[in-house]
């Protein structure tokens, strides 16, 4: 069961605070038998923990990029030029939503815009030298941050971990591709 709770205080006629918490069972209203119901436990407790760690992270990343900064102009270095519109199928965005933090990274010098010599009406982007230093200090910061906080994890589990997190990745991809097809 996925619960919520809450607490309610109420002000009674003569001068008292009344307190209860009240549990609201919000998982979704289906038939479970005994294995569906283990699975669906472990997939909430899965769920809350990609939330907490969605959260968490956030404090992780130093801020000089936001973390779709980092990744669009990780994803540009990986393929050095790219189309708007190719790179937002890359990152999974709409375009306006990448034209968006296009113009961002653009307004702080870390990428710029060169016509595209296959075809002069399109423009390519790329990643400055600027661009790529940020980057790097981001990463370089993060890395430390990370590396800091599993200190005392073994390299065993760190590669598990590792292996996990991009099998997941994987498959997620994956499965919004397949999405988008059907």
């Amino acid at each position: 069961m996925l619960a919520c709770s809450k607490q309610i205080i109420a002000a009674t006629g003569d001068g008292r605070t009344l307190k209860r918490t009240m549990t609201t069972d919000i998982t979704p209203d289906r038939a479970t038998g005994p294995s569906d119901a283990a699975s669906t436990n472990s997939g909430d407790e899965l769920l809350v923990n990609f939330l907490r760690l969605a959260r968490a992270l956030k404090g992780v990343h130093q801020q000089e990029l936001e973390p779709p900064q980092s990744f669009i102009l990780h994803v540009l270095c990986e393929h050095a030029r790219a189309r708007l519109s190719d790179l937002a199928g890359m990152i999974r965005l709409d375009a306006s939503t990448a034209s968006r933090h296009i113009r961002g990274l653009e307004q702080l010098g870390y990428v710029e815009r060169a016509t595209d010599p296959a075809d002069g009406r399109a423009t390519l982007l790329s990643v400055t030298d600027l661009g790529r230093k940020a980057l790097e200090r981001q990463f370089d910061a993060s890395r430390k941050r990370i590396d800091h906080i599993m200190r005392d994890w073994s390299a065993d589990d760190v590669a598990k971990l590792q292996h996990y997190l991009s099998r997941l990745t994987r498959d997620i991809e994956l499965d919004q591709t397949e999405s988008s097809h059907r």
